[in-house]
């Protein structure tokens, strides 16, 4: 079996840590859906980390999460 590599980053406040290599999984996703995904997530209560993890990819898109859809 291969061996996965993964790059972690620490993010200030205590968040939990990031894996970009899961970031790969959202890049097929218009801003919308990235934005649509993010509020329902929140709406839902998902995991912090799942939320975190979006919250990064819609950083790295320069989108703004309180945009309205």
């Amino acid at each position: 079996m291969a061996a996965t590599r993964s790059t972690h980053t620490t993010l200030p406040d205590g968040e939990y840590p990031i894996v970009h290599d899961k970031m790969i999984l959202l890049r097929p996703l218009t801003d919308e859906h990235l934005l649509e995904v993010y509020h329902e997530a929140v709406a839902m209560g998902l995991s912090a980390e799942f939320i975190q993890l979006i919250e990064e990819a819609i950083r790295s898109r320069n989108l703004d999460p309180k945009t309205s859809l």
